[in-house]
């Protein structure tokens, strides 16, 4: 049978395990996340390919050429 005092420890260690797997998950997510921008960043400041650096089709590039 259930007493009070188990009752209030049923729910403590309830509680606790509870808390603790929210915040993993929020732990887990803020990482993810964190990763993907910083990936993310680093794939848009690397150098573009070579084979675009021959010829640009900037305006100035275009006209430096027709001249």
């Amino acid at each position: 049978y259930f007493t009070f005092l188990s009752l209030i420890a049923f729910c403590y260690l309830f509680l606790f395990v509870v808390y603790r797997v929210l915040f993993l998950c929020v732990m887990w997510f803020l990482f993810v996340l964190v990763f993907f921008f910083v990936l993310l960043f680093f794939l848009m400041i690397r150098r573009p390919p070579r084979s675009t650096l021959d010829r640009s089709s900037a305006a100035s590039d275009v006209y430096k050429r027709q001249v």
